[in-house]
């Protein structure tokens, strides 16, 4: 980005440029006025797609983990079917369902699919590091007189945090990579 035009269509490939220039970053944010407001949406979407796939996938992870309900296998692997099916299958029921909720060209009509296509791997990511985490801490909690959400929130969250910056680091790039 910092090359000049000549340098980026030269038929040699220069990894580092020999003069840098701002030429394109001034283009930008010049003659495409809305550009700070593009920018803005971007973060927007992005942080909201992150946090809510970050706390979701905590929760749903954790559940799958640790908790025995009825149907389990049969949600562990409706989620899997879902993580098979190729994005663009997707798209028409999305844009029609957005359309009937008044979401189009909203941000939330962003954020919701990104949340939607993100979840199922962040959920198995999620189930993953909290099947390592021995049962052992969470009876240890509940004996100090945690009940089932502040084990969650303060025992076992803080011992899976790879596998929440994995998530978010997930989330972030293809929320981000979309723009």
């Amino acid at each position: 980005s910092i090359k000049t035009n000549d340098e980026i269509y030269s038929s040699v490939m220069v990894v580092l440029p020999s003069k840098p220039t701002f030429e394109h970053y001034i283009k930008v944010i010049t003659q495409m006025g809305d550009f700070l407001k593009y920018f803005w949406n971007s973060t927007v979407t992005t942080f909201w797609s992150v946090l809510i796939t970050v706390g979701l996938s905590a929760t749903l992870g954790y559940s799958f983990s640790k908790m025995d309900f009825k149907f389990k296998n049969f949600y562990l692997g409706f989620i899997l079917i879902v993580l098979t099916l190729p994005y663009v299958i997707y798209l028409i029921p999305i844009y029609i369902m957005e359309s009937k909720v008044n979401l189009i060209d909203n941000v939330w009509g962003l954020i919701l699919p990104y949340i939607a296509t993100n979840l199922p791997m962040s959920v198995f990511i999620m189930r993953s590091q909290f099947n390592n985490v021995p049962n052992t801490l969470k009876e240890a909690a509940t004996i100090d007189g945690c009940n089932e959400w502040n084990a969650f929130r303060r025992v076992m969250l803080p011992v899976v945090k790879p596998g929440i910056a994995t998530v978010i680091i997930f989330t972030f790039i293809n929320a981000w990579g979309e723009f």
